[in-house]
């Protein structure tokens, strides 16, 4: 392979999604999102108490009996999992998986990434006050109530593909940023 690698631009968004790109996303497109979001946490949820059970299982065959959780301990094991999924997915990332699968992220006031503690704390609102939400629909900014407090927004910004991260240097060559390996063959 050579040094010099051809850059290949990424897929070219539709007409639709052009005209969105970088606005505030509006009630629709986040509750789709936080649907999926609740289902993903619905489904941790259900999935610790089945390991639970496997691991008592394991542990003592002779004398298991199934764990149970009352409805208040389903409600707290989801809570918490709620804080720490949407915590660690807009710190890192800037958008959780549903976030992903609707072409939202959200952003500081810069239009970065939020930092580690606006983040935990934005997830503990989003949780515990999911109501805030809807005030994005009669906001002229499309901006929740928990947007407007810790000053974040949630943007549409669909992700690019992995040819997109190919950048190039003065030098012509490719940076690694991640990419396991050449995207088109050498020419």
């Amino acid at each position: 392979m050579s040094e010099r690698m051809r850059h290949v631009p990424a897929e070219v968004l539709p007409p639709a999604a052009r005209d969105v790109q970088g606005l505030r996303a509006g009630l629709v497109s986040r509750l789709v999102a936080g649907g999926v979001d609740y289902a993903t946490v619905a489904i941790l949820t259900i999935g610790s108490y089945i390991g639970l059970a496997l691991l008592r299982f394991l542990i003592d065959p002779r004398n298991y009996r199934v764990p149970r959780w009352t409805f208040g301990t389903f409600v707290a094991v989801g809570l918490a999992f709620m804080v720490l999924y949407l915590w660690g997915c807009w710190a890192t990332y800037g958008r959780t998986v549903g976030n992903r699968v609707v072409g939202l992220r959200v952003v500081s006031r810069t239009g970065r990434r939020v930092n580690w503690f606006v983040a935990l704390i934005r997830a503990v609102a989003c949780a515990v006050v999911p109501i805030g939400l809807v005030w994005c629909a009669i906001s002229r900014e499309n901006r929740s109530l928990q947007d407007i407090v810790l000053r974040t927004s949630v943007i549409h910004d669909w992700p690019s593909s992995v040819v997109d991260l190919e950048i190039l240097n003065t030098q012509d060559r490719r940076l690694d940023l991640g990419h396991a390996g050449p995207t088109t063959p050498d020419a």
